[in-house]
């Protein structure tokens, strides 16, 4: 009995866990704040990504409005699901121009 609620009290680590079903559609958020996309960041984010996989498209969109944190969208589509799982887990939480990066997959593509 003591052994038990010692596991429940100790902190669990932090898991990767795949937001929706399989998808070959990554959404990052966070990577850059608003004003600051140049013509750099695609090409970059899609080498990044194709460590993957292989990117069928790389979108961006800035959003006038939202959250600085969520106002700028890239949006990663990739020919297989598992190259978007490994780049969800490897890119959310990841630290970008001193920020956390937020990653989540997107749709049923």
């Amino acid at each position: 009995r003591g052994l038990a609620a010692a596991e429940l009290d100790r902190p669990v680590a932090k898991q990767a866990k795949l937001n929706r079903g399989p998808t070959r559609v990554v959404l990052l958020t966070n990577m850059v704040g608003p004003g600051e996309v140049d013509e750099d960041l695609q090409e970059e984010t899609e080498e990044e990504a194709a460590k993957f996989g292989k990117v069928r498209r790389c979108l961006i969109q800035e959003t006038p409005g939202a959250p600085d944190s969520e106002a700028v969208r890239i949006f990663l589509e990739f020919e297989k699901v598992d190259g978007a799982a490994k780049a969800y887990a490897a890119m959310n939480g990841r630290y970008f121009g001193g920020g956390a990066g937020g990653g989540r997959l997107f749709g049923g593509a």
